[in-house]
């Protein structure tokens, strides 16, 4: 059973809080609710809904997930919830919504999209604030001794089970819907068809540690959205909407999702939604992701032989998986054409990278350059290629 309006509306006015003042979308199958609370201040009500041919990792079972990831979290590691807005209320019946402290702020999303809009300044993490914070994160609990000390084999094995997982979802829907639906549906399937045979060893080997790594408690969803800024007071960004990832893993994983956001994702949308994707916005993205890949490679929390390959192995994995999340948005009715696109977009990109990833590493370990100039940038063009063609 999941909640009704009318039950969280009930729910909230239980526990203290005045009825629901702002409706706002809450991105993949979810909606945000912003309530006041009697006692003073704001918070925000997550809702997520079921719906047919969701891909793993929507609905209100995922929903669960990400509030058990921060009671984990206060559990297991405090000086990493602390970078998340508290959780304050969880559904326990239904299990289909959450309150959490409200964060004022943007997104670093919005912030890159008022850039390119002409209406904000260059994003703040040109200067890596973010991700310099979010490292030496990870360096603090190192040094604090938290997590296990051993090669993820397990975790990489995972990551990899969910692409073929949201790769085979992509080829049921699509053959579906490519009989009788319209063009997008039947080009959706032909590229996915070609799919069937990439070189998913390859990834394995990649992201499969070569020598024993600490875990972290990840994010698991480090994308752009979800980092929030806030400038009250100093500037300090803060965490929001977790995978539910309960377990100690790579944080190459959580920093590989923040490159596919910035190299790919990010253009896409710009290309697609606000249509201000300039050469001096596309060049700002580039030089953030390459930074970004650079300042990960020398940091002493990931300073392995084999980071730069971890990095690039869960780059084409997040890119792959982010196609099948589009399918599912699409095949739910919303924004057909444009979810569609943004599809084929990272499955195009995903190929690309695929085949670029035996040439890059060439048996020996892989270097920014080459993951750079192999990987990153061919499966940016191939993908805007795509994307701008069917835009």
């Amino acid at each position: 059973m999941t909640a009704t309006p009318e039950h969280i509306q009930y729910w909230l006015y239980e526990h203290g809080y005045c009825p629901v003042t702002e409706v706002r979308g809450g991105g993949s199958d979810a909606s945000l609710l912003l309530a006041k609370r009697n006692s003073g201040g704001a918070a925000v009500v997550k809702w997520a809904r079921v719906a047919r041919n969701q891909v793993d990792g929507h609905g209100p079972d995922a929903l669960v997930r990400k509030a058990l990831h921060h009671i984990w979290l206060r559990r297991n590691a405090e000086w990493f919830a602390n970078a998340y807005p508290r959780l304050l209320l969880m559904d326990d019946e239904a299990g289909s919504f959450t309150v959490t402290d409200y964060i004022a702020g943007q997104s670093l999303e919005q912030h890159i999209i008022a850039y390119a809009t002409g209406s904000g300044r260059q994003p703040r993490w040109t200067e890596s604030s973010l991700m310099h914070g979010y490292l030496l994160t990870v360096e603090s609990g190192l040094a604090a001794g938290v997590g296990q000390f051993r090669a993820w084999h397990w975790p990489a094995i995972d990551s990899l089970r969910r692409v073929e997982r949201r790769l085979s979802f992509i080829s049921r829907i699509a053959g579906e819907k490519s009989a009788d639906a319209a063009g997008c549906w039947r080009r959706l399937d032909r590229l996915i068809s070609s799919s069937a045979s990439s070189p998913l060893t390859t990834l394995a080997d990649l992201v499969s540690p070569a020598e024993p790594v600490r875990g972290f408690p990840l994010h698991g969803d480090l994308n752009l959205s979800n980092v929030l800024v806030t400038n009250s007071g100093a500037l300090r960004h803060y965490l929001i909407d977790p995978a539910g990832i309960r377990r100690w893993r790579d944080p190459a994983y959580d920093i590989a999702k923040a490159l596919v956001h910035l190299a790919l994702i990010m253009p896409a949308k710009l290309s697609i939604g606000t249509r201000n994707l300039n050469e001096d916005v596309l060049m700002v993205l580039r030089r953030m992701a390459i930074e970004l890949l650079e300042l990960a490679s020398v940091r002493r929390s990931l300073a392995m032989r084999s980071v730069v390959r971890r990095l690039v192995g869960y780059y084409v994995c997040h890119i792959l998986s982010e196609a099948a999340c589009r399918v599912s948005l699409a095949v739910q009715g919303q924004d057909l054409a444009g979810n569609l696109t943004f599809a084929q977009t990272y499955l195009a990109a995903g190929q690309t990278a695929l085949r670029g990833l035996p040439r890059a590493a060439g048996g020996a370990d892989l270097t920014v350059t080459a993951a750079v100039d192999g990987v990153v940038l061919p499966s940016i063009e191939q993908g805007m290629s795509v994307c701008l063609g069917l835009a």
